[in-house]
């Protein structure tokens, strides 16, 4: 396994996705109910890669931090060591470094990003932080929280590389840290100092904020990658850059193109219960840089109907062979469903070779 999750922020979260169950549901989770004050920004941030422009991210800020946040599933089972990915910069040249980013496996359901227990890096303005937060009892709202290291001062308008390491398959964990490409923090610590139940024997969740609610005081993340160590992707890696690449027209499937780099929930095409739509990758353009994975992201509504609709949607092989798999449910009438699947490949052959199916049952 190599690449198992990644999210540039160009089209997805959106509000309804946010808030979808209370919060509790779908590809994002929130941490507060109010989310009538929200709205999403796709912000420009500089770029690392010389001679490339600046990149799109997602941000974060206004009038409240725990608002201003969501946690999203990164792996399908909980993983005990993996390694993350992720550039953050600022908004505008005055805006102070603000990040706060939380990997455990609690949404925030009933807590507050200050108390949600994991591990947790926290910048804001000069203080760089790492801790290890354990959840006092189940039915506590309080964490046990041991401060493991410091990190270096952010300058105020950069943008900076964070690339790490988490390993809580023993008793003796260790979280090591890269900042543009050079080691900080390498620390081990014990995962069980709080013996309860409640220590975060492994991962599958990560929570991206802000520490401070101010406008001018904004956390802008961008290519979030979580990925294990092997050789395709060694650790520590350089910046991972993921693309929303559009298809050219006579595929069968013009109507789920993106428009203007955002994926389009009026762009759509019906698939009748029993119907199917195939079509192939084979003419994704690249720009000559690796290629880590594939990642197909699917947004699924129901139209019409008293029974929900449900789609399989799968990614074959040249040889027919199903190599990744979703299933899609939603009701008429209650917004649509982001689905997700990556598929690990090193080249763009890798890619040409592969088709997607999506078949709506009856």
């Amino acid at each position: 396994m190599a690449t198992v999750f990644f999210d540039d922020f160009r089209a997805y979260p959106t509000p309804a996705d946010m808030i979808s169950n209370a919060g509790l549901g779908g590809p994002y989770t929130s941490g507060n109910s109010n989310w009538s004050f929200y709205s999403p920004a796709f912000v420009q941030i500089p770029s690392l890669a010389p001679g490339r422009p600046n990149e799109i991210g997602f941000d974060f800020g206004g009038n409240s931090s725990d608002l201003y946040s969501f946690t999203t599933k990164f792996a399908q089972s909980p993983m005990q060591d993996f390694c993350f990915s992720f550039l953050i910069g600022g908004k505008a040249a005055n805006s102070a470094p603000n990040m706060m980013v939380i990997f455990g496996n609690e949404g925030l359901s009933d807590l507050s990003l200050s108390t949600l227990p994991g591990v947790a890096i926290v910048v804001n303005g000069s203080s760089f932080t790492v801790s290890y937060r354990i959840r006092n009892s189940t039915t506590s709202t309080t964490v046990n929280q041991l401060e493991l290291a410091t990190g270096p001062t952010l300058k105020v308008g950069e943008a900076y590389h964070i690339n790490g390491k988490i390993s809580h398959t023993a008793a003796q964990a260790r979280l090591i840290l890269y900042i543009n490409g050079v080691k900080y923090i390498d620390v081990t610590y014990d995962r069980d100092r709080i013996d309860n139940g409640l220590q975060s024997m492994a991962f599958d969740r990560v929570t991206l904020g802000g520490v401070s609610s101010s406008a001018t005081l904004r956390s802008t993340y961008r290519n979030l990658t979580f990925y294990s160590e092997d050789a395709n992707t060694p650790f520590p890696s350089r910046p991972f850059r993921a693309d929303d690449l559009e298809p050219t027209a006579g595929q069968g499937y013009d109507a789920l193109r993106m428009v203007n780099g955002q994926a389009n929930d009026a762009s759509a095409v019906t698939i009748n219960p029993g119907g199917q739509l195939v079509g192939t990758f084979d003419d994704l353009p690249t720009d000559g840089g690796e290629v880590k994975a594939l990642y197909v992201r699917s947004r699924h509504f129901g139209s019409g109907g008293l029974a929900p609709s449900e789609l399989d949607i799968e990614i074959r092989n040249a040889a027919g062979q199903v190599v990744r798999s979703v299933n899609s449910v939603v009701a008429s009438g209650v917004g649509g469903v982001s689905k997700k699947a990556i598929v690990p490949v090193t080249t763009k052959a890798d890619i040409d070779g592969l088709t997607f199916r999506l078949s709506a049952r009856s």
